[in-house]
């Protein structure tokens, strides 16, 4: 069988991952990308106690967090640290906007 590939893209990607070392010829780079991908696991069912322990987790961040004030002070040093921004909005205008 003889393949033609017309896209200088596709062919400077094949002879890419030819040149990586990773793959012996064009045959293998093909093999390689028709060969359908592993099925991954399911995840396994929780039991009971992991249920608990993960809900008392949850619970305990919670009772950490329920200060509004905190909230909003760690919020705006998490855009600082990360570099995110509220798009020119206040913290007080996103709480206010986020109320019924």
């Amino acid at each position: 069988m003889t393949i033609e590939i017309h896209s200088p893209e596709l062919e400077a990607l094949i002879r890419e991952r030819m040149n990586s070392g990773g793959f012996r010829n064009v045959e293998d780079v093909i093999m390689h990308a028709l060969r359908p991908a592993p099925v991954a696991e399911p995840p396994q069912p929780r039991t009971g106690q992991e249920l608990i322990d993960l809900c008392a987790k949850v619970r305990g961040a919670q009772a950490a967090d329920s200060s509004v004030a905190d909230a909003a002070r760690r919020l705006g040093t998490f855009g600082k640290r990360h570099g995110l921004s509220l798009g020119g909005m206040t913290i007080k205008e996103l709480l206010n906007e986020s109320r019924p």
